[in-house]
């Protein structure tokens, strides 16, 4: 329109221009004029009549334009229509790392593990092992072992696995741990993205051990801190288990609006954890122990290991009650009941290293859910009924909470459904 504009003008003050330099006052019709001049002024007087056309203001007739009503609704069928899309997708990955995932039996009855009157934590009483191996494993140095375990690997792994310890090898597939009911009370989570995608995996947990590296440099002593691990694992082997967890916490932030989630409350892939611990080493391993404290009727904690070291070797996780012992690779992530399966880690070499993440959420947060937000004495006081009816149900919630835990039929069963847990 800027050029239209100025066509527009130009050309009518043609009159005034001639009058100045050309003629003494302005040419009539009957004025005859130099030929050049002539055919200068036609062409001025041409663009003048085509500017009048699209002059502003005579505005231009502008092409229907659709209804906006009907716009939303073809961007709603869209928007419809693609969510269907994504559902037989997330149905599909889920049945094939059904098919895919290795399964641990063992005689493990979870509700026979030690745990408090309430239900809620661990216990401080000592676990039973399990009924196939020796009460004692250190004490067992005679023995095969199985294939595939390097002969210079730890000397307490070598003792372990002498002693009937299940070896459980890292394959890039999700490895689920099961117990006498074939509940998948824990887990080692697969390769993200599948055997396909294992460089880069690699890659990017050697990246993300570098970066603890240089925190451990700055830091000096233990400390919080967010990492990539993706609750998609969680929500495919333990649904039940994770929703409780999300209730519990999204609950908790609605009344404390200045306490938050590990990450960020409106991080969809947030793993609702109230607590993260960067485990900083150099050579990060742990006796034998259990962490009583964190919730223990349907709970779990999560570890993620890093660095630099020989995972055939050492590294591995044990887990005393199931009897195995968990190889993990550099960037493995383990799901596990801490609060009532003892634990350790097999020491590594002198000249390596290993750094965990260790993501978990302590029983009193789920006690105080249950109590409406508030301590067990204030609830005493202000309702003595509801409080003693809660006490009393210690067992039952006991025994629920190991309910939450779903078995590999449930899981394909729910995704021949019509929805899934979410």
């Amino acid at each position: 329109m800027a050029l239209s504009n100025g066509v527009y003008e130009l050309a009518f003050s043609l009159p005034a221009f001639l009058s100045t330099f050309c003629l003494a006052e302005p040419p009539s019709s009957a004025t005859r004029l130099p030929k050049r001049k002539r055919e200068i002024a036609d062409k001025l007087d041409g663009v003048a009549a085509e500017t009048r056309r699209v002059s502003p203001s005579q505005p231009v007739e502008k092409a229907a334009q659709p209804d906006p009503s009907t716009r939303q609704q073809r961007r709603n069928r869209r928007r419809r229509a693609s969510r269907k899309a994504k559902v037989p997708s997330v149905l599909s990955k889920r049945r094939a790392l059904y098919r895919k995932a290795e399964t641990i039996a063992s005689k493990l009855a979870s509700t026979s593990l030690p745990h408090s009157t309430q239900g809620y934590m661990g216990s401080t009483k000592s676990a039973r092992a399990p009924s196939h191996l020796p009460s004692s494993p250190q004490a067992c140095s005679s023995g095969s072992l199985p294939p595939g375990v390097d002969d210079m690997a730890h000397p307490r792994l070598l003792s372990l696995l002498r002693s009937g310890y299940r070896l459980v090898h890292s394959s890039g597939e999700a490895a689920l741990f099961l117990d006498c009911d074939d509940r998948i009370i824990g887990w080692r989570t697969g390769i993200v993205g599948g055997k396909a995608n294992e460089a880069r995996w690699d890659a990017q947990n050697a990246e993300l051990s570098i970066a603890l590296e240089e925190l451990a440099r700055k830091l000096p002593r233990q400390t919080g801190t967010p990492s990539g691990v993706s609750r998609d694992s969680w929500k495919t082997w333990a649904p039940k288990v994770h929703r409780d967890y999300a209730e519990c916490h999204h609950g908790i932030l609605e009344r404390q609006p200045l306490l938050d989630l590990v990450y960020p409350r409106d991080a969809d892939e947030a793993l609702p954890f109230a607590s993260l611990t960067a485990n900083l080493g150099p050579q990060t391993i742990c006796k034998s122990h259990r962490d009583i404290k964190n919730k223990a009727n349907g709970g779990v904690c999560t570890i993620k290991t890093l660095g630099p070291y020989n995972s055939k070797r050492g590294g591995h996780i044990v887990l005393h009650e199931l009897g195995l012992i968990i190889e993990m690779r550099p960037g493995d992530v383990i799901f596990f009941p801490s609060a009532v399966i003892t634990h350790e880690t097999i020491p590594i070499g002198p000249d390596e290293k290993r750094y965990s993440l260790v993501w978990y959420s302590a029983a009193g947060l789920f006690r105080w859910r249950d109590a409406d937000f508030r301590s067990l004495r204030s609830w005493e006081q202000q309702e003595p009924n509801g409080y003693s009816a809660h006490q009393k149900l210690g067992e039952e919630r006991w025994t629920g909470g190991w309910k939450k835990f779903s078995t590999l039929a449930d899981l394909v069963a729910q995704t021949k459904g019509s929805s899934l847990v979410r």
